[in-house]
């Protein structure tokens, strides 16, 4: 399976499977601070931010999609 699709494919298991955090506030904040980090880096593939609610510590960054649960 080429990356592109791994990625596409954890990114629609972990979307199906948690609750995301649809505040626009929220979603606007992190995916600026994705791509400011983005931008400063080597990648040269697009990048997304997304927020979790969990109770969970952790982040998760499949190939240029990333979630951050919200007890970080």
């Amino acid at each position: 399976m080429e990356p592109n699709a791994e990625g596409r494919e954890f990114a629609n298991q972990i979307e199906e499977s948690e609750e995301l955090i649809e505040d626009p506030v929220v979603a606007e904040f992190v995916n600026r601070i994705a791509q400011d980090i983005a931008r400063n880096s080597d990648t040269k593939s697009p990048v997304t931010a997304k927020v979790v609610h969990s109770t969970q510590v952790n982040a998760m960054a499949p190939l240029g999609a990333t979630w951050l649960c919200t007890s970080l």
